[in-house]
């Protein structure tokens, strides 16, 4: 398991589902579960160090005791009556409950565990958990003990005079700060006295904790030495209501510098120190106004120390630098338990047939102060919801002051750290964003003035984390739709963000390390690892049609704090605790579900997959399945089995041309943005010739073809640069055709007309072979094993899928069967041989490559020639001049490294061979396409063929065309295949979308249901 940041192996999430309960079963004896606040942050919290649940109740904490071994909450066992520091204050969500609670945390401040409240009339309560466990043991430590009213006094009790939302506890400087709708931020900077170690209640206290606060001095500083006395300072800078705060506490050090976060509804976030009480920094997000809801302040120890960029972000990230963001969303489409439609809605698409619309999204988004809040929704009318689980009904108790018991006196801070560096993870109304904050100071003697604080200029974003589609008639449940649930595991790496519709989604912190000796900070990152519930989960009625209360995070097993006064109350022996689960969402009515969360592999089956064609398309299958999330080698092996040698066919012939405006429009988005996705992580501008070029159709007519003297053509560089090859006369007429200038090297007198098809936006290049041949590489030092030889047969079980696949070896002619559980066909045109229902044939295609006589500028040229009527070449191929067509269409694709492909129309003459070295190259048609392309251009009729090639396309047989990806109707059995020309294009989406079928039994990434093998199988 990593902890505190090191890196170890790298581990993913297994999420154990531990059990549901919902309010009939947790309150069997009352009709109705207690009456819940709704529309505000978090109201449940498990304590950290003793067996305690508590879940608020409007103006009231209900204390449960877990039983964490059979995972379930029983009846409340006692319920504390929240006090008013001023009775009558007005409320500002609820009038009707002034005293509601807005939010509940349990925290640490110094060795005190402490749950605190905050209530909607601008109360701050904490109580001191080891307090409250104390009272139920002294009432009766059997679970069956009836519930019972708390007679325990707050430990803190403070006003903030308007309703009060975030709530922060700063441990090692023992502060709570509080933010209010007065647009203000309340820190309490609590007095420190000396414990005495003979003492253990709460009626020792220090005199001045009971005292009133007054606002500081605009003039007069507080003294952070100081604290003989408790400090109340206001911090001012926001202009909206402040829902979150947070502190940074780090770990394993003391400081001065006390730093802590705000964000307000309009997105705002600030920085504070907090003692010199205003912000250090002022940050606006980069998508313009949005919701600010939620904070963390974290330290750098607990993110995931790691190497490459797809273990930094799991996938690779679009770059924005113009707008400083690195956008992750793509992510989420992977990460298990994914799903983009409201389970209510997908219900109602069963029940009323799939045209029912759709709530319309562009109305999700409307001010919440439009939210009409209904309190008696799915509640009970009266009091005396408490009396029917056996809560006694006693007077409201009257305001009190603070009980503030003895603390341990602070540690002497130690000289100021140089730098203080730490992430700011901010949850807006449907994105996530993490942020690095970084202070910098210079040595004391400096002015305050030369201090460099600032964030790190890029930030990680993932946009609508949790966003769901509704059905018009759940639109209430959409204005909730906010990220307001955000928990920090650290022994884990791991952030919970959750939102009140009733999801959450689990997130690894990741950090990668700068390089030695230069001063650049880490980079910092997240992973999307899972979302809670699964869709099964939610359509088996696990999630209910309401709002969400509150996300609980219990200890982490076997990592428990260890703590000299964690001892039983009453006896004094150390105490042996229960291990409540790791994450519990609990729903408005009371419905429970705990999970348990493990940081270890992604528990799954295991699996065998076999992929048979060493193209394009197994070769990406092949890299993709082992970069999938829930890929596990001790798990699963994959084997590559190809006939003959890897990229042997069109995968390594082809001409390697990437286009946006490619087909089917469904699939080519996916693939073009991996394909520089690829480039980008493993070098493939150097590696492949990946580079962005420009694309378009050129007219024109040929000439006779009379060999001048070939010049030694020189290697370049492949910059799409003007040569200035032409002279006057020359310029007038490529002008007069739009030929672009730096596509200068076809004969001005041939041109007629040309227009771009594409341009380095839309347009790229990859060499096929060698882009085929990484990707094999790259899978195989992952585990992948490729094997050469033939595929005869893929046995399966009756009525229960694949079961082997069995080959011959290429070099010993010897049979082999391999066990499979997952077999996915990619052998291109030889797809029918192996899986005789494929609707798939083959066309044979040449090509050339020519070795230009100068070099050519970067472009892809389709042609339109017209041909001389006495046109053709004749040579020792040939006995006489062949026949043509009047017009040809020949390809043109300019290289790297002063390579130019070219390749023509294709031809059904001779049968598809056994296997790709038994292909038949006809080197008249060969001859036919270098004729073409000297007929209108100098430098390649002066240039050197160097290769004359053919291969065979895959093409589907069937007139809705092709390709044919997913599964095939027998169980883990896939179809990859029929992408005629756009093989080398396609390649990378269609690997990512196999690697979803097989380890998430669905396509994610992109919508391809129209190219379900099923349909023509």
């Amino acid at each position: 398991m990593a902890r505190k940041g090191d890196r170890g192996d790298l581990k993913n999430i297994k999420i154990t589902y531990f059990n549901y309960q919902q309010g009939s079963r947790r309150f069997s004896e009352t009709r109705h579960p207690p009456r819940l606040a709704r529309s505000r942050n978090n109201l449940v919290a498990f304590s950290q160090y003793y067996d305690l649940c508590f879940v608020a109740s409007r103006d009231k904490i209900l204390v449960h005791t877990p039983i964490s071994l059979e995972g379930r909450l029983l009846p409340p066992r006692s319920t504390i009556d929240v006090p008013s520091y001023n009775v009558g204050v007005p409320g500002y969500i609820d009038p009707a409950y002034p005293h509601s609670i807005n939010h509940l945390i349990v925290a640490d401040l110094g060795l005190e565990e402490l749950v605190i409240v905050a209530t909607d009339d601008g109360d701050v309560v904490a109580y001191m958990t080891r307090s409250i466990r104390k009272e139920i043991y002294d009432r009766g430590r059997a679970y069956n003990t009836p519930c019972f009213r708390s007679t325990i006094r707050p430990f803190f009790l403070k006003s903030v005079g308007i309703s009060a939302w975030g709530i922060a506890v700063h441990q090692k400087a023992r502060m709570i700060a509080v933010s209010a709708n007065s647009y203000d931020i309340y820190v309490f900077a609590l007095a420190l006295g000396q414990v005495d170690s003979d003492s253990s209640d709460e009626e020792s206290i220090h005199e001045d904790a009971a005292s009133e606060f007054q606002p500081p001095s605009d003039n007069v500083q507080p003294n952070p030495h100081d604290r003989s006395q408790t400090h109340a300072l206001i911090l001012s800078s926001h202009e909206a209501n402040i829902p979150s705060i947070a502190f940074y506490n780090p770990y394993g050090e003391n400081t001065e510098d006390i730093y802590l976060a705000s964000t307000d509804i309009h997105g705002i976030t600030y920085v504070w120190d907090v003692w010199k009480h205003r912000p250090f920094l002022h940050l606006t997000s980069s998508r313009g106004r949005t919701w600010g809801w939620g904070l963390l302040c974290i330290d750098p120890v607990f993110a995931q120390q790691v190497e490459t960029t797809s273990e930094l972000f799991g996938i690779e990230p679009n770059i924005d630098s113009e707008r400083g963001r690195i956008d992750i969303s793509g992510a989420l489409s992977h990460a298990p338990g994914y799903e983009d439609t409201h389970f209510s809605t997908r219900q109602r698409r069963k029940d009323q047939g799939p045209n029912e619309d759709l709530m319309d999204d562009s109305t999700a988004d409307e001010d919440e102060s439009s939210v009409e809040i209904n309190s008696d929704i799915d509640a009970p009318a009266n009091e005396d919801d408490f009396e029917a689980f056996g809560i006694p009904s006693v007077e409201e108790p009257k305001g009190s002051a603070v009980v503030n018991p003895k603390l341990l006196t602070l540690e002497k801070v130690s000289d100021p750290p140089t730098q203080s560096t730490f992430y700011v993870f901010h949850t807006m109304q449907r994105d996530v964003r993490l942020l690095q904050f970084v202070h910098r100071r210079h040595p004391p003697n400096l002015l305050e003035s030369e201090y460099r604080v600032g964030w790190q200029p890029k930030e990680v974003i993932c946009d609508y984390l949790l966003d769901q589609h509704f059905h018009r008639y759940d639109r209430p449940l959409k204005r909730l739709q906010r990220l307001n649930l955000v928990h920090q595991v650290p022994e884990l790496n791991l952030v919970i963000a959750g939102d009140q519709i009733g999801r959450v989604a689990l997130l690894t912190l990741t950090r990668r390390k700068a390089k030695k000796g230069t001063d650049k900070l880490d980079e910092v990152g997240f992973r999307v690892e899972a979302f809670l519930p699964s869709s099964a989960q939610e359509d088996a009625g696990f999630r209910p049609r309401m709002d969400l209360l509150g996300v609980a995070v219990g200890p982490v097993q076997g990592h428990e704090r260890q703590r000299e006064d964690l001892l039983d109350a009453t006896t004094g022996v150390r105490l042996k605790r229960h291990r409540p689960a790791r994450k519990v969402p609990v729903a408005l009515q009371a419905t429970l579900a705990l999970r348990r969360i493990v940081q270890t592999r992604m528990a799954s089956d295991q699996k065998e997959i076999v992929i048979i064609g060493g193209g394009i398309i197994g070769c990406t299958s092949a890299y993709f399945l082992t970069r999938n999330p829930a890929y596990d080698p001790s798990k699963h092996k994959i084997t590559l089995l190809e006939a003959s040698k890897i990229a042997g066919g069109a995968s390594g012939k082809a001409g390697g041309l990437l286009g946006l405006w490619a087909y089917p429009s469904s699939l080519v988005p996916l693939s073009y943005r991996l394909h520089a996705q690829l480039a980008k992580e493993h070098g493939g501008e150097s590696r492949w010739g990946y580079r962005q070029i420009h694309c378009g159709q050129l007219a024109a007519k040929g000439r006779l073809n009379e060999k001048k003297e070939t010049l030694k053509a020189k290697p370049s560089s492949g910059e799409s640069v003007s040569l200035n090859k032409r002279d006057a006369k020359a310029l007038g007429k490529v002008t007069a055709a739009g030929l672009p200038k730096d596509l200068d090297w076809f004969a001005p007198e041939s041109v007629r007309s040309y227009y771009e098809m594409g341009d380095p936006a839309t347009t790229a290049q990859v060499h096929p072979y060698q882009f085929t041949t990484a990707m094999a590489e790259l899978a195989e030092q992952k585990g992948v094993n490729i094997i050469l030889g033939s595929v005869t047969s893929i046995d399966t079980a009756n009525g229960s899928g694949v079961k082997s696949v069995t080959y011959e070896d290429k070099a010993t002619k010897t049979s082999h069967t391999i066990s499979a559980t997952d077999v996915v066909v990619s052998a291109g045109p030889w797809t029918q041989r192996v899986y005789p229902p494929a609707p798939i044939s083959g066309m044979r295609a040449h090509s050339v490559t020519i070795t230009p006589s100068k070099p050519i500028s970067a472009y892809a040229i389709f042609t339109e020639i017209s041909l001389p009527p006495d046109f053709g070449h004749k040579d020792t191929f040939l006995k006489s001049k062949r026949p043509h067509s009047k017009t040809v269409t020949p390809e043109i694709y300019a290289r790297p490294n002063n390579e130019a492909y070219a390749c023509g129309e294709g031809d059904h003459l001779v049968p598809l061979p056994k296997t790709t070295e038994d292909v038949e190259t006809d080197l008249a048609r060969c001859q036919d396409i270098i004729d073409y392309v000297s007929s209108i251009s100098d430098e390649l009729r002066d240039g050197e063929v160097s290769v004359r090639q053919a291969c065979y396309l895959p093409n589907v047989e069937v007139a809705s065309g092709g390709p044919l990806i997913g599964p095939t109707g027998v169980k883990g059995l896939l179809l990859a295949a029929g992408h005629t020309c756009w093989g080398i294009q396609n390649g990378p989406g269609t690997g990512k979308l196999i690697s979803e079928f097989v380890f998430d039994g669905k396509a994610k990434s992109a919508n391809i249901g129209s190219l379900d093998p099923r349909k023509v199988l």
